[in-house]
């Protein structure tokens, strides 16, 4: 007995149970890719158990619904240092770089390559009445560059006409200077040659069916008065003045959509608030789809 060895110690240690090993957050992911393949295959076997009819209708569906056009960039050669390419969507009014009306509106788009259209996905008569504007905005152009160049009081407003092309049309923009206003001061009485001028280009925007926008700015001088008059006020006055003009010079009044006023929140030259240059009017034609 006394040469016997010692018998052995067994030492037995507990595993810290593991409680995410029980946990069910596999049987959420398990489940939910089942369902995602149910859905597929359920999707899988409609599109291979329905006709041609029914398929095209599903993809006209998901067409984009309307043209998108890109804006272009253009150059400032021309009679009006700023007229744009037929296919265009922006130019710097002028040639000025500090035209923010503009890039606000288009600031990412500046540089997009010239001649450029989005049309994927688009219907044929869309991309057909797009064309249709496009050619009627540019012989539009051309007639009311033509009329200013041929004319010796009309071609001292040479520098003060601009066109823009932009998301919603062609935008017409007539600009105050300090020696050619359009309206007598702080008031919305056109004065002769601003007047001239738009009874002039009346009949040829007559010609052609877009609707109109008119939209009056001004500079940031303010009213020295009660405060019953604002640059609010005015801007609509004389937007709504332009207007009457237009009207009173054959254009018919359905074709009128906006007349408004915005004062001087949106400014032509950004670093001097009360240059002349801000006071301006727009004359806009929508796209005919718009």
């Amino acid at each position: 007995m006394g040469d016997q060895p010692p018998a052995p110690i067994v030492i037995r240690k507990k595993l810290p149970v593991d409680d995410k090993a029980k946990g069910g957050a596999w049987k959420i992911a398990l489940a939910d890719m089942m369902t995602a393949m149910m859905a597929f295959f359920l999707v899988l076997w409609l599109i291979s158990s329905s006709d041609t009819e029914t398929l095209k209708g599903i993809a006209d569906h998901f067409k984009v619904p309307k043209i998108a056009v890109t804006r272009i960039k253009s150059g400032t050669d021309g009679v009006f240092e700023g007229q744009t390419n037929p296919l265009s969507g922006i130019t710097k009014d002028g040639g000025n770089s500090q035209n923010t009306e503009l890039d606000l509106m288009n600031k990412s788009e500046a540089n997009v390559d010239s001649d450029r259209l989005l049309t994927n996905s688009i219907p044929n008569e869309m991309t057909k009445s797009l064309e249709i504007d496009q050619e009627h905005f540019e012989k539009l152009e051309l007639e009311i560059s033509e009329r200013i160049s041929s004319d010796p009081e009309l071609s001292l407003l040479k520098d003060q006409v601009q066109f823009i092309r932009e998301k919603e049309g062609l935008r017409i923009q007539i600009i105050d200077e300090v020696d050619s206003p359009m309206f007598d001061l702080g008031t919305s009485t056109l004065l002769p040659k601003p007047s001239r001028f738009i009874r002039e280009i009346s009949p040829m925007i007559m010609k052609i069916p877009n609707k109109i926008i008119v939209r009056g700015h001004t500079d940031s001088h303010k009213y020295a008065n009660d405060g019953s008059r604002n640059n609010w006020i005015l801007s609509m006055e004389r937007a709504e003045a332009t207007r009457k003009l237009l009207e009173a010079s054959g254009i018919d009044r359905g074709r009128f959509v906006k007349v408004v006023g915005v004062a001087d929140v949106d400014p032509y030259i950004s670093k001097d608030l009360y240059d002349a240059r801000n006071r301006r009017i727009n004359i806009i034609l929508k796209y005919m789809d718009e």
